[in-house]
């Protein structure tokens, strides 16, 4: 059939006209066109000169498919270790919500989106470490973020006992390793009034 408008091999966006198939009860032709996808579709002359039309759809699945699945690192460590910080920080439910959103710890802009997460942090990362603050006060930040082992983590809590023994200042916990001594033993002497050059004495 002839078609009003010759739009035969003219593209209009991922679409290139084929031929005109017949008219609808409006009597606007109907073009057969080929997507760049591979696909075909049916389409009307007017949507496609007045760019109503421009894919076979496949442009809006992709964009949904983009929109829902940024990455494919949702089962990964290390979306998970962004993800419990943010339900620790913006989480009321959370029950460790009381210990970092509720007492003023933030997460910063840059890192409220995963990708940017991910690029920032996954170059130290190794399986097993884990998301730590230096300032415990602090935000989670980059200049203010590391990946450490779990007991380093622990050792970097609010409630760790800073002391200083030969001019060094380090937890408890460091110490009591460093002088070979259990934690359990140097802790009770503390509270009994030891000094703590004494107390690590075995």
């Amino acid at each position: 059939m002839m078609a009003k408008i010759d739009l035969t091999g003219q593209k209009f966006g991922k679409l290139t006209a084929i031929k005109p198939v017949g008219t609808n009860k409006s009597g606007n032709t109907l073009w057969k066109c080929k997507c760049d996808c591979g696909n075909s579709s049916v389409v009307i002359n007017s949507n496609l000169t007045r760019g109503n039309s421009k894919s076979c759809g496949c442009t809006n699945s992709e964009r949904l498919i983009k929109r829902n699945t940024k990455h494919n690192l949702c089962y990964t460590p290390i979306y998970n270790v962004w993800s419990s910080m943010k339900e620790r920080c913006r989480n009321k439910n959370c029950k460790e919500y009381v210990h970092y959103g509720g007492r003023g710890i933030k997460i910063c802009d840059e890192w409220m989106d995963f990708n940017n997460f991910y690029n920032g942090m996954i170059g130290t990362y190794k399986k097993g470490l884990s998301l730590d603050r230096i300032n415990v006060n602090g935000n989670y930040e980059p200049s203010n973020c590391r990946w450490v082992t779990q007991l380093r983590q622990c050792n970097n809590k609010r409630n760790n006992l800073y002391l200083t023994i030969d001019g060094v200042t380090a937890t408890l916990a460091d110490i009591c390793r460093s002088y070979n001594v259990g934690y359990q033993k140097v802790w009770k002497r503390l509270k009994r009034g030891w000094p703590i050059e004494e107390a690590v004495l075995d």
